[in-house]
């Protein structure tokens, strides 16, 4: 936990201890600072025009741990988070806890888009936080966490702004499958509608990949419009469709731009497989150099059949190793693997997919 003298060398909490307890400046479970002072510290900072880089980290899935464990390891659970962070923030940084399983972090000093990503590859990579292993009352548990950051003054210019932007970041690492950190950028992030994409429910969805693909007049069309909608309302980076010549098909131009290799026999008799399935691993290990080439480091596959009869596949892919595959993500690729299965069962002849 913090004392007066890790806290004390900044002169706002200089200023603070000697008219408050350091008990009233403390989370009483984590030790951290709590969340009325640290949003007061920061606001401090911006009336000075001190940079920093604020994060706000989330803990994966942490309602299971307390549903399923109980509140005594989940507590333990954010006192481990909280006494790790402290340390690997110590030399330019402070945490807070937020709120629940959210920390608020900052990181002082004016950094750039390189270092900050430099620091939080640590973060996630070193094992001292997150995406490790922590066994507590004989319960083995995986940790892993989402964050989003924005910078001061970069990217926003009060506190109510750059909360806004670290929390969009944070969102859409959610959706994008958890266990990642996005860094703000203007360009990419700005024009994220949470509460919009909040409101599209995994029955909205499907209804909007049905309704694209049976108004589609051409299988073109039923690749490229339904493949559109996804990766914006899933923030999905890459989805192919892949014949069962093992052909990859850009979906913008419906061209033919990869031929894999063996995917019907890697699967086996699996109807779908993702990287972090350990059953798939093995199966899929001399497919990673060939997927690698061309940016595919996590992926989730679907075939496209009908009983015995094989027409191709679906392939959701991202550019990071560790995207955590969600079960609203299995559904739609396993739905829409099969409204392709029963327009080739009963309308199409897929020996000749693509229009010519």
């Amino acid at each position: 936990m913090y004392d007066a003298a890790s806290l004390g060398k900044y002169p706002f909490f200089e200023r603070l201890l000697k008219t408050e307890s350091l008990n009233g400046i403390l989370d009483s479970l984590t030790g951290l600072v709590s969340r009325d002072p640290f949003e007061k510290f920061i606001r401090d900072l911006i009336a000075k025009g001190a940079p920093f880089t604020m994060g706000l980290l989330d803990l994966d899935d942490f309602k299971y741990v307390n549903d399923h464990y109980g509140h005594t390891v989940g507590d333990a659970v954010l006192k481990d988070v909280a006494a790790n962070m402290i340390d690997f923030f110590s030399e330019d940084g402070i945490v807070a806890r937020f709120g629940g399983d959210e920390f608020l972090f900052l990181l002082l000093g004016e950094r750039s888009y390189d270092e900050i990503h430099e620091v939080f590859t640590e973060m996630f990579a070193s094992e001292r936080i997150v995406r490790r292993s922590l066994v507590v009352n004989d319960v083995d548990l995986f940790i892993t966490a989402t964050c989003g950051s924005t910078s001061f003054p970069k990217d926003a210019r009060t506190y109510d702004e750059l909360f806004e932007k670290a929390d969009k970041t944070l969102y859409r690492g959610k959706i994008k499958g958890k266990n990642c950190y996005i860094i703000y950028v203007e360009s990419m992030h700005g024009d994220i509608d949470v509460k919009k994409i909040a409101t599209e429910d995994l029955y909205t969805v499907f209804y909007n990949v049905e309704k694209k693909f049976t108004e589609g007049e051409t299988i073109i069309d039923k690749i490229r419009d339904p493949i559109r909608y996804i990766k914006e309302a899933k923030k999905i980076k890459e989805i192919y469709f892949i014949d069962k010549c093992d052909n990859f098909y850009d979906p913008s131009t419906c061209k033919a731009f990869l031929k894999f290799g063996g995917i019907d026999k890697l699967m086996g008799d699996r109807q779908l497989v993702w990287q972090n399935d350990v059953n798939a691993e093995d199966a899929f290990r001399n497919c990673t150099g060939t997927m690698r080439v061309y940016g595919i480091y996590s992926y989730m596959i679907a075939k496209i059949n009908y009983k015995d009869e094989l027409y191709g596949f679906l392939m959701f892919a991202d550019r990071r190793s560790t995207r955590m595959w969600q079960k609203d993500e299995k559904a739609l690729i396993f739905f829409y693997s099969k409204l392709f299965a029963n327009y080739f069962r009963f309308q199409a002849d897929a020996d000749d997919i693509i229009s010519k």
